[in-house]
C-alpha cells in the first residue's frame, strides 16, 4: 500500500522506490484474522509495520486512534480495525 501527498512548488524528477517485493495474497489466514485487535505499543513498533501485519493501513490506525505525526509512545494502547479489502 503506498500513498503520497505532495505540494509542488516547482518540477524536479525524483526516483524513490528502489525495490519492491511482491506477496501472494493468503486469502484464508486474511479471512481467519480478526476485524479489530486492542495492541499494545512495543520498543521499535512502526506503525507502517503494523498496518501490514494487520491488514490496513498506517493512516486508517491514525484515524481511529487520533494519531498525529510520529510514532505512538512504548506501552500506548491502540485499536487496529482491518479494512474491508474487497478481494474475497
Amino acid at each position: 500500500m503506498l500513498e503520497f501527498q505532495i505540494f509542488l512548488k516547482r518540477r524536479e524528477m525524483v526516483s524513490n522506490i528502489c525495490e519492491i517485493h511482491t506477496e501472494p495474497l493468503d486469502k484464508k489466514a486474511l479471512s481467519e484474522a480478526p476485524g479489530i485487535v486492542g495492541y499494545v505499543m512495543k520498543n521499535g513498533d512502526k506503525l507502517w509495520d503494523l498496518a501490514r501485519k494487520y491488514h490496513t493501513t498506517e493512516k486508517r490506525i491514525r484515524e481511529v486512534n487520533e494519531i498525529g505525526e510520529g510514532e505512538p509512545k512504548t506501552g500506548e494502547k491502540i485499536l487496529i480495525f482491518k479494512e474491508n479489502l474487497g478481494i474475497l
